[in-house]
C-alpha cells in the first residue's frame, strides 16, 4: 500500500503512464486518418470525368462533407495547414468533377 506521502508520486507516473499511451493513439488516429484520405482522393481520381450521375455526385458531396467535418477536428497548426490545403485541393476536383 502506498502511503501518503508516496501517493502523489504514483498519481504523477500514473499520469505519464497514460500520457505516453494516449500519445500513441494519437499518432495512430493520424495514420489512420491520412490513410483514409488517400483513399479517398483515389477514389474521386477513379471516377471518369465525363460521368454525370446525381448519386455519383451525391456520394462525393457526402465524401466532401466528412472530409470538412473531420478536418474540423483538427488543432495542430500543423495539421490545420496541411488540411486547408487538402481541403482546397479536395474542393477544386469536386468542382472540376461537376463541371465535366
Amino acid at each position: 500500500m502506498y502511503s501518503m506521502f508516496n501517493l502523489p508520486t504514483y498519481l504523477n507516473s500514473q499520469i505519464i503512464e497514460q500520457q505516453k499511451r494516449l500519445i500513441i493513439q494519437i499518432k495512430e488516429a493520424q495514420l489512420l486518418r491520412a490513410e483514409l484520405e488517400t483513399c479517398r482522393h483515389r477514389l474521386l481520381e477513379s471516377i471518369p470525368g465525363h460521368i454525370k450521375c446525381d448519386i455519383t455526385h451525391n456520394i462525393i458531396d457526402k465524401l466532401g462533407r466528412d472530409f470538412v467535418n473531420d478536418n474540423q477536428l483538427t488543432t495542430t497548426t500543423s495539421n490545420n495547414i496541411t488540411s486547408t490545403t487538402d481541403k482546397t485541393n479536395y474542393n477544386q476536383n469536386i468542382t472540376q468533377l461537376k463541371l465535366t
